[in-house]
């Protein structure tokens, strides 16, 4: 490792590597591993006794991500939409179709010789529950995509799916099903906005069950799910409260719809040409109006 490199460690809770080696690299920077038997672990569990940091008792992390980075990059920046961090962990919640819950932080200068800076800067909440979030196995095919949209996402410059990131990336890491509504119809939006705001809810719900349904029946559910959507998101941002036991039910089902629909965008180079330009995706509208 060159002096001026800084090494980044993410340990990632309740996510488990299902993989016949022990490490996955997403590109010459950016490596996923087991953390058993790791410096890496030992680095985290040391720094909790010397620290006191976990209330001196080290967590049980089954898998770790490592960042390399030059000198100009710093790890507490991390809550930036465009930072590595950030874009790197949204990626892995849209292609797994969770919430990360809690991860971890250290950063060394020198290969771990010492810790330079340590955090929990993800958190878990009590609606994750809502989420299947308490087990992430990642195989061979769900690191496949991931490496693939990370490759794809470093070119998209900004357009309309690089705006619908980072709202995405804003609301995975909410606390409260109302902020991650309001912040996933953000998300919607940006990719499905019509040239029109009349009958908003209504144009959106039919762009997103045209792109996403297989047959009639399944582009009905989305369509009436959105229509829900549209209805508990209303509620929140009147200031009304919605029913619990709805905004429950739909904000988990959208969620999913919306890693479902960056999963197919980003996977696709034709598909990402015609969501970054207005005139790529008023074919795509025509195609849904008259085919």
């Amino acid at each position: 490792m060159m002096n001026n490199e800084i090494k980044n460690i993410l340990f990632l809770h309740l996510t488990q590597l299902n993989l016949n080696s022990n490490s996955y690299k997403i590109d010459d920077n950016i490596i996923l591993s087991k953390s058993e038997n790791t410096a890496e672990l030992n680095a985290y569990q040391d720094l909790c006794i010397r620290t006191g940091f976990h209330d001196g008792e080290a967590l049980y992390f089954d898998t770790h991500i490592s960042i390399i980075q030059d000198e100009n990059y710093y790890l507490y920046y991390y809550w930036e939409p465009d930072s590595i961090v950030s874009r790197l962990c949204t990626t892995i919640v849209y292609n797994v179709e969770s919430p990360l819950g809690l991860v971890t932080a250290i950063q060394s200068l020198d290969n771990l010789e010492s810790i330079y800076w340590f955090n929990d800067i993800f958190n878990e909440y009590p609606i994750f529950d809502l989420f299947n979030s308490s087990s992430i196995v990642l195989t061979e095919l769900k690191l496949e995509k991931i490496k693939q949209s990370w490759k794809n996402e470093s070119n998209l410059g900004h357009n309309r799916i690089s705006i619908a990131l980072s709202s995405f990336n804003i609301a995975w890491r909410c606390s409260s099903l109302e902020q991650m509504c309001v912040n996933l119809s953000i998300t919607i939006e940006s990719l499905f906005s019509p040239s029109t705001n009349n009958e908003l809810s209504h144009q959106i719900a039919y762009y997103v069950c045209q792109f996403l349904g297989d047959n009639s029946k399944e582009k009905e559910k989305i369509y009436c799910d959105f229509k829900a959507f549209y209805k508990v998101r209303s509620s929140i941002v009147h200031g009304d409260y919605p029913n619990q036991n709805i905004l429950d039910d739909i904000v988990p089902k959208i969620f999913h719809y919306t890693c479902k629909i960056l999963q197919k965008i980003i996977i696709d180079e034709t598909l990402i040409e015609m969501f970054s330009s207005k005139k790529g995706f008023d074919e795509l509208v025509k195609q849904w109006l008259f085919k």
